[in-house]
């Protein structure tokens, strides 16, 4: 399964960031970080154990 990480950085002077969202669609991820002025968003693969 994947899906759409939205981020953005903690500080700037850090590469620490914090997970604002997740998303299925990676127009809504694309979307969301666009409103975020440092935002970026990732695609992550998500393996379910069941």
């Amino acid at each position: 399964m994947r899906v759409f990480v939205v981020s953005i950085p903690v500080d700037l002077d850090s590469e620490e960031r914090k997970i604002v969202s997740f998303h299925a669609s990676e127009y809504e991820a694309m979307a969301e970080a666009y409103r975020y002025k440092y935002g970026t968003y990732s695609e992550w693969y998500i393996d379910r154990l069941n």
